[in-house]
């Protein structure tokens, strides 16, 4: 049995992959359209300023609010 062609792969097909492989197709299939795009970026700036205000908030809470009052600021200091 001939190693070279064990898995009955024509010489042709093997160098069309490697070529594939080595040296990709300029064409994106997975390329999304602009409106696509727009909406991901608008959906992940909407979280982004979400999380930041959330964060803020809570340094806000943390360091801020009732700093007088030292049962909160205890228990502040462990958050």
């Amino acid at each position: 049995m001939n190693s070279s062609n064990k898995f009955n792969v024509s010489n042709k097909e093997r160098k069309d992959f490697l070529t594939e492989c080595l040296f990709p197709s300029p064409t994106r299939p997975y390329e999304l359209p602009w409106e696509q795009k727009t909406m991901w970026a608008i959906v992940f700036g909407i979280m982004l300023l979400v999380a930041i205000t959330g964060n803020c908030i809570v340094l806000w809470i943390v360091t801020v609010k009732d700093v007088n009052d030292p049962v909160k600021l205890e228990y502040n200091s462990f958050i």
